[in-house]
Order: structure tokens, then C-alpha cells, then sequence
């Protein structure tokens, strides 16, 4: 069994998080990815990190950063969704 890191922030996520924002700290844990790492190795603030479980969502650069350091990539994908219907000035790709 591996030993937590001590400065792990085991902290409760705010219930109106984004859910991608939730999986990335879900993916931190179960990982064992202590946030000051990936505050260290993303370029990032601990503080930011820590207001992304409370009150601030991430911008793309941030995130995608923090993703980076679990070993995940930001992509934009096509909706699974039959009923979507590309609005106004987008282009059907089908």
C-alpha cells in the first residue's frame, strides 16, 4: 500500500464544480497526485488549484496544463448526441 503525500489536500469539492474539473481531481487521487505537484510541474499556483475546488472555474491554458501533469489532454469532440443540430453559422459535418 502506498503512504499518502503528506501535503495531499483532501478537501471536499464544491457541489456546483464543473464535472470535468471534479474528474481531474478525482484522477489526482486516485493517482496519488499530491496538488503541490501538480502546482510545481504544471507551472501553476497552489492557491489556484485549491480555489478551483471552491469557488473559481480554470481557464483551458490552466487546466490543460494540470491535466498534463496527470498524463490526460483537453480535446474537442464531435456530440454523441443524435438530436443536436448544429446551430446558426456551424457546419454539419455529416
Amino acid at each position: 500500500m502506498r503512504i499518502p503525500h503528506p501535503k495531499r489536500l483532501a478537501c471536499p469539492i464544491a457541489p456546483h464544480a464543473h464535472p470535468l474539473v471534479r474528474r481531474f481531481f478525482e484522477i489526482a487521487e486516485e493517482q496519488q497526485v499530491a496538488l503541490t505537484d501538480v502546482s510545481e510541474r504544471g507551472g501553476l499556483g497552489l492557491a489556484t488549484l485549491v480555489k478551483w475546488k471552491y469557488r473559481h472555474s480554470p481557464t483551458i491554458v490552466t487546466f490543460e496544463a494540470a491535466l498534463n501533469v496527470v498524463g490526460y489532454e483537453l480535446r474537442v469532440v464531435p456530440r454523441r448526441d443524435p438530436a443536436h443540430r448544429p446551430g446558426r453559422g456551424q457546419k454539419e459535418t455529416m
